[in-house]
């Protein structure tokens, strides 16, 4: 029987092309697995409070290293299976991701090698939309990470808050939602849509398509509420 090891899989991240972003988000994420490397829902608050990044740096980063066989999704999250439930996830063996040094004389080990046309080559570079780093960040080793970042604003589910919140006052008249907070963090627009739209009645991941789009709140409602009439 095959005993997984946090400390090995560690290990094997040496010379990874991962940024510094996506190391951080990665390393955090494995802290919530549990002995078996599986198990971790830490939820998009969770991770933005443990590593000082916003949630859509740490979603667009969650997405390369799925594409990048880092991670696997193990389950999916949203209110229409159950409330504040988040997406869960396991590790993969790093020697197996597609941003895995070279074997000296040899190519980027792939789990796809043995096609021959290779199709899964490269896939970290096209999640990123580069064949670089994401946004700019060039590969770094783990002792270059650093954690500094915007301040997080807690969503309402962390702080209590009722769907009021995600309104600001104004001098005369209704208050208006804040868009701004909603762009950024996507706990709080799911707030707002349940509040709009009713608990859980919408469809998470055409939403969380939508917010990684960089979609206004209001077109994600409207499309929610046009697919469910």
């Amino acid at each position: 029987m095959t005993t997984f090891s946090k400390l090995q899989w560690q290990k094997e991240l040496r010379g990874h092309a991962l940024s510094a972003t996506e190391y951080l988000v990665l390393s955090t994420i494995a802290t919530y697995t549990d002995a078996t490397g599986t198990g971790a829902h830490p939820g998009w608050s969770r991770l933005a409070a443990d590593t000082s990044l916003d949630a859509r740096t740490i979603k667009r980063a969650v997405k390369v290293l799925l594409a990048g066989r880092y991670l696997e999704q193990t389950a999916e999250g949203g209110n229409q299976y159950s409330k504040g439930r988040a997406n869960e996830y396991a590790l993969l063996p790093a020697s197996l991701a597609f941003g895995a040094p070279a074997p000296e004389g040899g190519h980027p080990v792939s789990p796809f090698d043995d096609e021959p046309d290779g199709p899964a080559r490269g896939a970290l570079g096209a999640a990123r939309g580069t064949s670089g780093a994401v946004e700019g960040v060039q590969p770094v080793s783990p002792h270059q990470i650093t954690t500094s970042g915007p301040s997080i604003i807690p969503p309402p589910s962390e702080t209590g808050a009722s769907p009021d919140a995600l309104r600001i006052p104004t001098s005369s008249g209704p208050s208006r939602p804040d868009w701004s907070l909603m762009s950024e963090d996507f706990e709080s627009l799911s707030e707002w849509l349940d509040a709009e739209l009713g608990d859980g009645n919408w469809d998470n991941s055409t939403a969380e398509g939508m917010w990684l789009g960089e979609s206004h709140p209001k077109a994600i409602r409207n499309k929610l509420r046009k697919d469910a009439s």
